[in-house]
């Protein structure tokens, strides 16, 4: 009785912190796993040990930030 009772205890701590944190710093760890998931995912599928000439990988926050103006353009 005494483990379900800490159980209980712990899970509604969980829970209750849980609803503390802030979501948009959780999907953007979300959203920033997927987009390094894709980018190797394709250089897996089409290894090229040349890159095209200008054409160098965007890091995510570079990726975010022209992300952000082209957004901010297409709103004008």
């Amino acid at each position: 009785m005494k483990t379900i009772l800490r159980w209980i205890t712990a899970l509604s701590l969980l829970g209750g912190l849980s609803g503390c944190t802030d979501k948009n710093k959780i999907y953007e760890g979300v959203y920033r796993g997927m987009y390094d998931g894709a980018t190797q995912m394709q250089e897996l599928k089409n290894p090229d040990p040349t890159p095209p000439p200008r054409k160098e990988s965007l890091s995510y926050d570079q990726y975010k930030r022209e992300r952000e103006e082209i957004l901010n353009e297409q709103e004008k």
